[in-house]
């Protein structure tokens, strides 16, 4: 017989504790239990456990534990490989109420319950595909790695299933180009931003982006010994790709405004823009909201400009692809129908501004900056390095 215990955490919010108890001549023959966030979660454990056992179904979890434990298991042997939002994805299914179950529990039904739980959060079809997407590796190695026999083809017929319920789906492509006013304040307000203290110069940043169509953790991931001066080449050290980040180094086209960005940099420190990409792009927000006739702009939306300029100037799509990276033809589409009408950007006065070498008092600034940074960083390495002994 199952019984429900309610209570509340130390942050107030209710946990509910499901007990599966079965005696038999007045000895407790079985007893589990498992505690959930949500009641119909916890009635619904408490109702399966209790029919698999009468049935003779029942068994105690696989050696991995419960799923969750597996997710994070597989989180934590590819997390240096692929990028952040694969792992938080990861991260947050593995704290979820409904992964907390034996690993032999899941079929396509339980994969098919679990998106629905990710949608519910508030999530869109496509989010939510992503999340079950990120699944997939795991079980393709799940029963050679781990020893725990998850099978393929639940996850495909899973797949199936959802996107007939349209509960997964793609993503709209996003088309969302900034205007010359737009660009105009914004280079404004960065350029006197960073005039102001040793500030990173955000508004040489935007404008490499628009000139090299890179987003903005692989600018800051390039070194000096990156850059090939003959043929106007730059190495993108781990490009963004599907299921893969690092070692995926790809040598893309520079153009010649990107090349001068690069030469009015001064050389502090083996990277060329050596700033923390998260800290960039909340700067980058921060001088979006300053405007309230800027909506909806990301800093990812400057890749977007430098691929549509590259077409609008008549570049040929081979030649876009050698400056963007993307692999197949395909992904350039949303591109294609757009006229060449020559480059909107000709002439514009920002750009004689981020071609100036930065000033000896700048350098000495940034300099500092620098170090201040590297001196942060090693205190929190060595603080998390205590913490480990």
């Amino acid at each position: 017989m199952a019984t429900i215990t309610k209570r509340n955490k130390t942050n107030g919010k209710p946990s509910f504790t499901a007990q599966v108890r079965i005696k038999k001549g007045g000895k407790v023959i079985f007893s589990r239990s498992a505690t959930f966030s949500q009641l119909k979660l916890a009635e619904k454990w408490a109702t399966r456990t209790e029919k698999a056992w009468h049935e003779g179904t029942f068994s105690l979890p696989t050696p991995a534990g419960t799923f969750a434990e597996l997710i994070k298991r597989y989180r934590l042997d590819i997390e240096k490989e692929v990028g952040k939002t694969i792992i938080q994805c990861l991260r947050t299914l593995e704290g979820m109420d409904e992964t907390n179950v034996g690993c032999h529990e899941v079929d396509p039904t339980f994969l098919v319950d679990l998106a629905r739980a990710v949608k519910k959060e508030g999530r869109c079809a496509a989010t939510v595909n992503n999340y079950m997407q990120h699944l997939y590796g795991l079980f393709t190695v799940a029963e050679t790695a781990y020893k725990i026999p998850l099978k393929y083809e639940d996850m495909q017929s899973a797949m199936r299933t959802l996107r007939k319920l349209k509960i997964v789906g793609k993503a709209n492509k996003r088309d969302r180009r900034p205007t010359l006013e737009e660009l105009t304040v914004l280079m404004e307000e960065a350029f006197a931003r960073s005039s102001r203290s040793n500030a990173a110069p955000l508004h040489k940043i935007i404008a490499f982006a628009i000139a090299s169509s890179r987003r903005l953790s692989e600018i800051t991931r390039i070194r000096w010994a990156d850059i090939n001066y003959e043929d106007k080449k730059i190495l993108v050290r781990d490009m963004k790709h599907p299921g893969q980040r690092k070692g995926n180094d790809v040598w893309g086209l520079l153009s010649n405004e990107a090349l001068q960005i690069i030469s009015s940099m001064p050389k502090v420190d083996e990277k060329i823009f050596p700033y923390a990409s998260d800290s960039l792009s909340t700067a980058f927000t921060r001088r979006v909201e300053l405007f309230e006739g800027i909506e909806d702009l990301h800093f990812h939306d400057l890749r977007h400009e430098a691929i549509s300029r590259a077409f609008e100037m008549g570049w040929s799509a081979a030649k876009v692809r050698m400056m963007s990276g993307h692999r197949s033809w395909s992904s350039l589409e949303i591109y294609t129908n757009l006229e060449k009408i020559g480059d909107q950007l000709e002439g514009w006065k920002w750009w004689g501004v981020v071609f100036q070498p930065e000033t000896p008092k700048r350098v000495d600034a940034l300099k500092k900056g620098l170090a201040s940074r590297k001196m942060k960083q090693a205190a929190v390495s060595e603080k998390a390095k205590r913490s480990i002994k």
